[in-house]
Protein backbone atom coordinates (compact mmCIF):
# COMPACT_ATOMS: atom_id res chain seq x y z
CA UNK A 1 0.00 0.00 0.00
CA UNK A 2 3.01 2.39 0.87
CA UNK A 3 3.74 2.29 -3.00
CA UNK A 4 0.68 3.68 -3.93
CA UNK A 5 1.98 7.44 -2.15
CA UNK A 6 5.62 7.27 -3.92
CA UNK A 7 7.18 10.90 -3.81
CA UNK A 8 6.00 13.63 -5.73
CA UNK A 9 6.76 14.20 -8.92
CA UNK A 10 6.53 10.39 -9.81
CA UNK A 11 8.51 9.24 -12.83
CA UNK A 12 5.49 9.58 -15.04
CA UNK A 13 4.86 13.39 -14.22
CA UNK A 14 8.39 14.13 -14.77
CA UNK A 15 8.03 12.92 -17.92
CA UNK A 16 4.95 14.29 -18.53
CA UNK A 17 6.10 18.08 -17.75
CA UNK A 18 9.82 17.59 -19.75
CA UNK A 19 7.53 16.59 -22.98
CA UNK A 20 5.32 19.61 -22.48
CA UNK A 21 7.92 21.80 -22.29
CA UNK A 22 9.68 20.07 -25.75
CA UNK A 23 6.41 20.50 -27.24
CA UNK A 24 5.30 23.98 -26.25
CA UNK A 25 8.98 25.25 -27.54
CA UNK A 26 9.05 23.19 -31.00
CA UNK A 27 5.48 24.55 -31.41
CA UNK A 28 7.14 28.19 -30.64
CA UNK A 29 10.15 27.81 -32.86
CA UNK A 30 8.91 25.57 -36.03
CA UNK A 31 4.89 27.01 -36.34
CA UNK A 32 4.13 30.08 -34.28
CA UNK A 33 6.88 32.30 -34.15
CA UNK A 34 7.53 32.41 -38.43
CA UNK A 35 3.80 32.62 -38.57
CA UNK A 36 4.14 36.07 -36.60
CA UNK A 37 7.26 37.17 -38.31
CA UNK A 38 5.25 36.51 -41.90
CA UNK A 39 1.89 37.87 -40.57
CA UNK A 40 3.55 41.28 -39.62
CA UNK A 41 6.26 41.59 -42.48
CA UNK A 42 9.40 41.30 -40.18
CA UNK A 43 12.26 38.99 -40.04
CA UNK A 44 12.18 35.92 -37.61
CA UNK A 45 14.37 37.29 -35.17
CA UNK A 46 12.36 40.26 -34.55
CA UNK A 47 9.96 37.72 -33.08
CA UNK A 48 11.78 36.76 -29.29
CA UNK A 49 10.53 35.96 -25.96
CA UNK A 50 12.63 35.97 -22.56
CA UNK A 51 10.25 33.56 -21.78
CA UNK A 52 10.52 31.21 -24.76
CA UNK A 53 14.51 31.18 -24.50
CA UNK A 54 14.53 30.39 -20.82
CA UNK A 55 12.28 27.34 -22.40
CA UNK A 56 14.74 26.86 -25.32
CA UNK A 57 17.08 26.22 -22.59
CA UNK A 58 15.49 24.05 -20.49
CA UNK A 59 14.71 22.24 -23.09
CA UNK A 60 18.07 21.83 -24.43
CA UNK A 61 19.23 20.75 -20.88
CA UNK A 62 16.09 17.81 -20.65
CA UNK A 63 17.58 16.74 -24.64
CA UNK A 64 21.32 16.71 -23.99
CA UNK A 65 21.74 16.73 -20.46
CA UNK A 66 20.24 13.86 -19.52
CA UNK A 67 17.37 16.50 -17.70
CA UNK A 68 20.05 17.74 -14.93
CA UNK A 69 20.33 21.34 -15.00
CA UNK A 70 23.49 22.27 -16.35
CA UNK A 71 25.52 26.01 -16.35
CA UNK A 72 25.57 26.19 -19.48
CA UNK A 73 21.91 26.20 -20.70
CA UNK A 74 19.79 26.46 -17.50
CA UNK A 75 22.15 28.91 -15.35
CA UNK A 76 21.39 31.19 -18.02
CA UNK A 77 17.64 31.37 -17.39
CA UNK A 78 16.43 34.95 -17.19
CA UNK A 79 12.88 34.80 -16.20
CA UNK A 80 11.97 30.63 -15.50
CA UNK A 81 14.85 31.10 -12.92
CA UNK A 82 12.88 29.47 -10.08
CA UNK A 83 12.02 26.52 -11.89
CA UNK A 84 15.75 24.44 -11.81
CA UNK A 85 18.98 24.51 -9.85
CA UNK A 86 21.99 24.13 -11.70
CA UNK A 87 22.93 20.09 -11.13
CA UNK A 88 19.92 19.30 -10.26
CA UNK A 89 17.55 17.20 -12.39
CA UNK A 90 14.75 19.54 -14.01
CA UNK A 91 11.10 18.56 -12.79
CA UNK A 92 8.67 20.60 -14.62
CA UNK A 93 5.43 20.18 -13.12
CA UNK A 94 1.57 21.78 -12.85
CA UNK A 95 2.81 25.01 -11.46
CA UNK A 96 5.37 25.77 -13.31
CA UNK A 97 2.80 25.59 -16.55
CA UNK A 98 0.81 28.03 -14.92
CA UNK A 99 4.39 30.47 -14.08
CA UNK A 100 4.21 30.36 -17.76
CA UNK A 101 1.16 31.16 -18.54
CA UNK A 102 1.57 34.24 -16.33
CA UNK A 103 5.17 35.00 -17.52
CA UNK A 104 4.69 34.68 -20.76
CA UNK A 105 4.96 38.21 -22.99
CA UNK A 106 1.29 37.85 -24.12
CA UNK A 107 1.30 41.94 -24.66
CA UNK A 108 4.42 42.34 -25.95
CA UNK A 109 4.21 39.31 -28.57
CA UNK A 110 0.82 41.11 -29.97
CA UNK A 111 2.24 44.70 -30.15
CA UNK A 112 5.26 43.03 -32.17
Amino acid sequence: MDDLFEPYPAPLDLWVGQSWVMRVFSQWEEVTRPKLARTRGVQLHQIASDVMGDLRNIRNDIVHHRAVASKDNCGRLKVLNDWVAVGYPIEVVHSHVADFLIKFEWEQIART
